[in-house]
């Protein structure tokens, strides 16, 4: 026994199956040490299975290596699979607990490091590359997956595809399948390229030129030709596509003229001392200007072209890119002006040009007439791109001041934003540094939902429009509201629908941005509703007993604003089911067997729903009301009250709304009253 536990205990240590780890739970040394979380009980019972099923192996199998079984005595499946191609050596060697932990019961596979750790166990070599000037970005990541396969593969190194194939997953594949290719590129990248890592740029196996020199003799043949017999032994990427190109010589794209024509000379002479190559002037500017003419009337002059600084933008005689620069613009550009760098600053909106790296479209490279050495002014040169008659130029209707002047910069951004369309910020605050008015108003109590967002395009147009405001429809017939509303612009025919509403007369009721009553109310909604239901109005100022949800001018309450239900007067729910929302009591009334028959079919055949002159809103006084549907002069009533004439105070003894017995007589009765005796407190007259 103690011999399984020490295998199961090794076991946990060894995989990462949680219900076999314990710990202490006591900080006291003399404090017993539980198992969590599946005890001593649980762990023997696991050990009893584990013996159990080693044993059934041991008697099953034949034993190897002393009797110690391995790997593949249990999955022979696996020596098919992974023994085919080239092997991975602790493959070879069956050696998998080289990489893996066993594993046994408990099942999971697990590589006794993470990788990259587990691959540099053995290649320790490799992991020397990690101090490497320059890696490739898959081993920086420690991505050996990303290229290898673990096991065996088709393809040497392990390789996941075929070599060139393998690197055209991500490096593309166009520009080494050009007209003319370098013959190593046809061959094989590794011949000049480190598969992990380097001293040198572009993972190279050694400097660029000693690289070319070891397979292209400078001093004699073609190459000499070619070079108008000078030998020119460094720099050879200034000229050459090293992996492939449309030219004969695998020349870059563009190729400057003199460089074409074989015309050396007419930049360099020979150094007497070096015999190699020289400038034959040390202003590489008025090199220049000897064949490229200068804008001496310019307003406006890039840096580098002021300071005699061609080449620091220039390619002198071979490049890949348009108007011969050294890099690709978007790299050379965001060199120095980060705001026209497309990867750079977290922006989340970038400017169509900027993204493709083409500034030439809105900025010239050494000389302008306009600020920012624009093409053009700015007033006009948005509209190269965009439609002039889309953003304030000239169309008919309302034109926002900052279109209408072309200051498209005012509120967008030429390169880059966080914001959308390019804003120079948030748009509420863009919006809000002109219209300050408004900004008071975003402080009020309920806000129109755009308005409280900032989203004041949702309502506006920020360029132009044919509404005044710069609104996006026009306000009849609700046409702007039901833009977003849509759920009532179906309804609007309803029959039943509040006039304003039907007539689609939103701002009859509501504030566009904000209002000190929700929801952007005019006004509180009992006062907004009593500027139309003047007869009601006259009504509730007479009496002097109002409907509770009338006096807290809350219309609403029973009341659709819109009209959008089947209700006769736009309510909520059909009496008496409204009127008991609220009336709880009175609904604890109608549960006590028997209801008095107005109450269960329309409270208001007793109630004025809106305000009355007599208590509890009744139409008309207590006992007046009960005498227009019981004959109270009639014999049954006078039998039934002792023959009694009075009328008066009919609910001291009964519940107008329901109760537990036919009468409805209140639950609690005096004595002498629930024995039908009258006259100890009254004479026969009544009077007493």
């Amino acid at each position: 026994m103690k011999k399984v536990k020490a295998e199961l205990s090794s076991l946990s240590a060894r995989t990462k199956l949680m219900p076999l780890r314990y710990k202490a739970e006591s900080s006291s040394s003399s404090a017993p040490t539980k198992l969590m979380p599946c005890g001593y009980k649980g762990l023997f019972f696991l050990a009893a299975i584990l013996a159990a099923v080693l044993a059934g192996c041991a008697g099953s199998q034949p034993a190897s290596q002393g009797g110690k079984k391995q790997c593949l005595d249990c999955h022979a499946e696996l020596a098919d699979k992974f023994f085919a191609g080239v092997v991975h050596q602790p493959v070879k060697q069956k050696d998998c607990k080289k990489c893996h932990r066993p594993h046994g019961l408990m099942g999971g596979l697990y590589l006794r490091k993470e990788v990259p750790g587990q691959c540099f166990e053995c290649h320790t070599e490799t992991e020397t590359f990690r101090k490497s000037s320059y890696q490739h970005a898959p081993f920086a990541g420690g991505e050996c997956g990303s290229c290898h396969e673990v096991h065996n593969s088709p393809h040497e190194k392990l390789l996941i595809v075929q070599e060139k194939e393998l690197c055209y997953s991500c490096h593309g594949k166009d520009k080494f399948v050009r007209e003319n290719i370098h013959p190593p590129v046809a061959e094989n990248c590794f011949t000049c390229h480190q598969p992990h890592a380097s001293g040198y740029p572009a993972l190279l196996v050694r400097d660029p030129d000693a690289l070319c020199l070891e397979c292209h003799e400078v001093n004699e043949g073609i190459v000499l030709r070619a070079h108008s017999n000078i030998s020119v032994s460094s720099a050879c990427m200034r000229c050459h596509d090293p992996h492939g190109s449309k030219e004969k010589g695998l020349l870059k794209k563009n190729v400057h003229q003199p460089v074409r024509e074989g015309m050396c000379f007419e930049c360099h002479v020979i150094d007497e001392k070096t015999g190699g190559l020289v400038l034959n002037s040390l202003d590489t500017k008025a090199l220049c200007l000897t064949c490229h003419e200068e804008n001496e009337a310019a307003a406006g002059i890039h840096p580098p072209y002021a300071e005699d600084s061609c080449l620091d933008c220039h390619a002198p005689h071979a490049s890949d890119y348009q108007g011969m620069l050294n890099q690709a613009p978007p790299e050379l550009c965001g060199s120095c002006h980060e705001q026209g760098s497309a990867d750079k600053g977290g922006a989340s909106k970038i400017h169509a040009p900027v993204l493709k790296g083409d500034c030439l479209a809105c900025h010239k490279g050494h000389d302008a007439t306009q600020s920012s050495m624009l093409i053009k002014t700015k007033e006009s040169l948005c509209f190269d791109c965009h439609e002039s008659g889309d953003y304030g130029g000239g169309v008919e209707g309302m034109v926002h001041a900052p279109a209408a002047e072309g200051d498209c910069l005012a509120c967008h951004d030429p390169h880059k934003s966080q914001e959308i369309r390019l804003l120079n910020d948030k748009e509420e605050k863009l919006c809000f540094s002109c219209h300050d008015k408004v900004l008071q108003e975003k402080g009020v109590y309920s806000l129109h939902n755009p308005f409280g967002k900032g989203q004041c395009s949702g309502c506006h147009q920020p360029h132009q429009g044919k509404v005044a405001s710069l609104l996006r429809h026009n306000q009849e017939n609700g046409a702007l509201c039901f833009s977003c509303h849509e759920e009532m612009a179906e309804q609007i025919a309803n029959e039943g629908a509040h006039l304003p509403f039907r007539a689609g007369e939103c701002v009859e009721c509501h504030v566009s941005h904000s209002s000190d009553f929700s929801p952007n109310l005019t006004r509180q909604t009992g006062d907004l509703c009593l500027e139309c239901h003047d007869a009601i109005k006259k009504k509730i100022d007479s009496d002097p007993y109002r409907h509770s949800a009338l006096a807290e001018l809350n219309c609403t309450a029973c009341h659709s604003a819109h009209g959008l239900t089947a209700n006769k007067a736009n309510l909520l729910f059909a009496p008496p089911d409204l009127c008991l929302k609220c009336h709880i009591r009175v609904a604890d009334d109608l549960q006590k067997g028997v209801v008095h028959p107005p109450a269960q079919e329309d409270c208001l055949t007793c109630h004025d729903p809106h305000s009355s002159m007599y208590k509890n809103v009744l139409v008309e006084d207590g006992a007046a009301i009960c005498a227009e549907c019981h004959e109270i002069d009639t014999s049954d009533p006078e039998k039934a009250h002792r023959f009694m004439k009075s009328r008066d105070g009919c609910l001291n003894c009964h519940n107008p709304h329901g109760g537990n017995n036919e009468a409805l007589l209140h639950p609690e009765t005096h004595q002498p009253f629930k024995e039908g005796r009258c006259t100890p407190c009254h004479d026969s007259g009544g009077n007493k």
